[in-house]
């Protein structure tokens, strides 16, 4: 296609670029519209997907970044049409208008569009800095790295496990700070190292920014495990000490290997007698029957759409009666299924019919 292009003239080129450009400027407001239309029929979720972003990452192939610019711009547009006009008209793009949408409001909309139009990124950072100053704060961010790392006799070649680079916040103004830590894979590695060789490893360098509440709750917390973590241990480190906390505690596989080795040891009769529990309401889901369908169900969305698209989202995931409760349906594992929150209430609406307003998705 390129080399086609050579043999137009300098006029040509100029012209065809200003057609391209306009044809892209119209396929954005036209998106826009599709976009709208998609969350106002609900037409993501009835393809398997748990939120308009999913259905704009997975099914469009769109970027997380322009996902959620088109997906910003497209609500926006719905509350307050005059950001239509002038996105048409290019006085505004998708990057400023996702950056003034949190600080719109009826009242302010006027006045706030009519100081953007037509300035710059950074000059529309500074006009919503004045409503919102938080917004000033770095965006969370997640940025992926291959570094090399020496090989040495305590760590053998394609070993996964964390290293600890001993990485501390860095002040940001008086109550925040700007968090990193890091994660990673190997990557690849050769199969006999010599000595002194290096590996290569993905890493993900991670930059937060947390309130100073968070941050006195993570000191906390490093203290009562002091006990259990390195000295001066890192942010990664801690982070991930945490992480395997609430995995022990929450991972219904793991829950599930606890009852079945407490079930091998022998109870006494009286004992056994204590702990059975008494009559639940139809609605309670016992902890055991709750686990096996996390577990039987991949802890995943079991909705699946007339396009045969099953949605398996992780993500806000409920336990749903497939026969509801108040038509007879019993907590039992064979009438209870994963769902997730967006799929949940999309049932719920096709057994029972909608009530009350419906939240973004």
């Amino acid at each position: 296609m390129f080399e086609s292009l050579r043999s137009l003239s300098d006029s040509q080129i100029v012209s065809g670029i200003k057609t391209a450009r306009a044809k892209e400027h119209d396929g954005m407001l036209s998106s826009l519209g599709f976009l709208v239309e998609t969350e106002r029929r609900q037409l993501h979720l009835k393809q398997s997907f748990s939120s308009l972003f999913d259905y704009c990452t997975r099914e469009l192939r769109y970027s997380e970044s322009q996902a959620m610019r088109r997906i910003t711009a497209a609500r926006c547009v719905v509350r307050f049409p005059d950001v239509f006009r002038l996105l048409e008209d290019r006085e505004v793009n998708l990057g400023t208008i996702s950056r003034v949408a949190k600080i719109l409001t009826p009242d302010n909309c006027d006045n706030v569009l009519a100081r953007i139009s037509g300035k710059s990124l950074r000059e529309v950072e500074a006009i919503v800095a004045e409503f919102d100053p938080a917004a000033a704060l770095p965006r969370d961010r997640v940025r992926t790295v291959v570094v090399r790392v020496p090989v040495t006799p305590s760590r053998s070649v394609g070993e996964n496990h964390l290293r600890y680079g001993g990485k501390k916040p860095s002040s940001v103004g008086v109550s925040t700070s700007t968090c990193e830590h890091v994660k990673h894979g190997t990557v690849s590695a050769p199969a006999k190292p010599l000595a002194g060789a290096a590996v290569l490893e993905r890493k993900a360098v991670v930059q937060f920014t947390a309130s100073e509440a968070v941050m006195q709750k993570l000191e906390r917390i490093r203290s009562l495990a002091s006990h259990r973590l390195p000295a001066n241990a890192s942010l990664e480190q801690l982070i991930d000490f945490m992480a395997d906390y609430v995995i022990q505690r929450e991972d219904p596989a793991l829950r599930e290997a606890r009852r079945k080795a407490r079930a091998a040891q022998p109870v006494e009769p009286t004992r056994r007698a204590a702990v059975t529990p008494a009559a639940r309401s139809p609605r309670q889901i016992p902890a055991r029957v709750r686990d096996q369908v996390f577990l039987r169900d991949k802890q995943q969305c079991t909705y699946v759409g007339p396009n045969g698209k099953r949605c398996a989202s992780t993500h806000v995931l409920q336990i749903d009666h497939i026969t509801p409760v108040a038509r007879g349906g019993a907590s039992t594992a064979n009438n209870l299924r994963l769902l997730c929150a967006y799929h949940n209430r999309l049932e719920a609406e096709r057994l029972m019919g909608r009530r009350g307003p419906r939240a973004v998705t």
